[in-house]
Parts: C-alpha cells; structure tokens; sequence
C-alpha cells in the first residue's frame, strides 16, 4: 500500500498580543510565529475499509481517541472530498504537549497535507485553508508555516520573508499550561483595546525587518504574565532562560514552555550546558518556509 511521510514542525510565537474577546469566544489576536526544528511526524497509508486508524509513537504521548486532531482531520478529509479509502496513521510525537508550542495544531495540518498528496486530490490552498480553520485557529497557520504574521483569532495568515537563521533552546518544565485555563486567567483582567496600528501596517512593519532577526525589544506576550503567575514553575523556567546570553526568552504562546534565542549555535550549546541540570530543555532552530515541508 502506499504511503506519504510528512513532518509536522512545531512553532514559537515570537510575539502575542491579545487585542479582547470575541462575540463566539475566541480571541483578536496580532502575532508573529515561526516554524522551529522541533518536530512531529505523521505517516498516512490506505488500507481496505473506511476507518481511520490511529497509532501514537511513542504509546503514552498523547491520547489516540476521537478528539485527537489527527483523527479529526482525517474524518474531515473523507467528508470533504467524499474518498472512503480506510486509513493507518502513526503520529510520531516529538512536540511536548500542552507547552504552547502548536503541536496539535501541526499534527492536524500535516494529516492534512498528507491525505491531499496520497489521494492526489489537489486542493488550493485556500480549501486547505478553510478545512484547518475548522479545526483550530493555529491549523491555518501550520499549513503555510515559516515566518508569518498572524491576525483575527490566528487564523488570517500573512507569510513574511524568512528571517535569518536563529538559534533557540526551549525549557519544558513539567507542568501543562491548559490553553483555555491560560486564556480564562487573562480575561479576569482583559480590557478590550484597540489594536496600536492597522492590520496591513502590522504586516508591513513585519515585513519591513526580514530576513533581519525582529526588534527583540519591542516584542511581547501579553498572556505571559498571566501564565507564570498562575504556573510559577513556567515563570522560574523563564527567569533561568533569560539569565544566560540569549537575545530574547518568552513563554511559548500560552505556555508551559518557554524559549530563548541566540545568534549562534555555540551560544545555544552553552546554555543548554547550564540549564539541563535543572530542566528538560531542547536545543533546535528556525526554519525557512521550504523546510517545514518534507514529504517522503
């Protein structure tokens, strides 16, 4: 039977405001994220029938029930393109869960990706598009990947040009940080604002510093304070990250992770040094658009 391989990358919000909440729930957000070596990876193959099988490596990453974006993706492409092919998947899982770091997200557009290719479909991007939003709102996002400018609730993608290569160590303390919680916590004290600048002007001024690495100083996440009040043990993370010689150290989106970033790979290195003592920590990188997709 054949088979189609793709990987699922994970990626950092270098930057995260939360502009107030929205009629359905959600979140006006205005973001910068990028792909990071730090990935996942997902094999699809037809086999006869029409059930989507799903089988998780390592066993106890994540759960392989009905809610797993990976399943709920594969069940949204069959009803879409109306193919009733049964499905084997093995999700291999490297992204840690519930760390901000987008992994499920990344999941579902890969199985996404993937079942377009093995049953040579061709959908646009935009129908790609549309199917991830139904998803999540960071689906959209991971099907594009690199370096993009996020807004309305995340899911109105802008790709910018890559930046620079970047080096990064990410601190995974072991707490989840429950998007939804984190989300709940900010709006206790969320007040509604205006965004600073238009929508096209936010995606200018991105625009404007690639491939150059982003003014460090002017970024932020405004959910940050929230999470490492909430999930102290994020907020001692952060403070060790931000000790060593990085550029800039933030928690990742909604947390629990947190990472920094470094001009070089020795700077990385050397931090990861200091830090693995104390914490699970991962030494990777930026990746260029091109890279966030390799089918095999």
């Amino acid at each position: 039977m054949p088979q189609i391989e793709v990987i699922a990358p994970a990626k950092v919000n270098l930057h995260l405001e939360v502009l107030g909440r929205c009629r359905d729930g959600l979140h006006e957000l205005r973001s910068l994220a990028v792909s990071i070596g730090l990935a996942d990876r997902i094999v699809v193959r037809s086999v006869p029938g029409s059930a989507v099988n799903l089988r998780v490596d390592p066993f106890s990453a994540v759960a392989a029930g009905e809610d797993n974006l990976v399943i709920r993706a594969a069940r949204l492409m069959q009803r879409v393109s109306k193919v009733r092919s049964g499905l084997d998947v093995t999700l291999i899982k490297k992204i840690p869960v519930a760390a901000g770091l987008g992994g499920g997200s990344a999941d579902a557009a890969a199985t996404l990706l993937a079942l377009d290719r093995l049953w040579g479909l061709g959908l646009t991007e935009n129908e790609l598009a549309a199917m991830g939003a139904e998803l999540g709102s960071d689906v959209p996002y991971c099907l594009v990947g690199g370096y993009a400018a996020l807004t309305g609730r995340g899911d109105q993608v802008h790709p910018l040009p890559d930046l620079e290569p970047l080096h990064l160590v990410i601190c995974v303390p072991s707490v989840a940080v429950p998007t939804v919680q984190a989300y709940a916590r900010l709006d206790e004290k969320l007040i509604s604002r205006a965004a600073d600048d238009s929508v096209s002007d936010f995606v200018a001024s991105a625009a404007a510093c690639a491939p150059q690495p982003p003014p460090w100083d002017t970024l932020k996440n405004d959910l940050e304070k929230v999470v490492i009040r909430w999930w102290p043990e994020v907020g001692q993370a952060l403070a060790d990250l931000r000790s060593t010689a990085c550029e800039y150290a933030a928690v990742t989106g909604s947390g629990g992770a947190s990472f920094a970033v470094y001009e070089d790979a020795d700077s990385a290195s050397a931090a990861v040094a200091s830090l693995a003592r104390k914490w699970p920590v991962v030494q990777t990188a930026i990746q260029s658009r091109r890279e966030t997709r390799i089918e095999r």
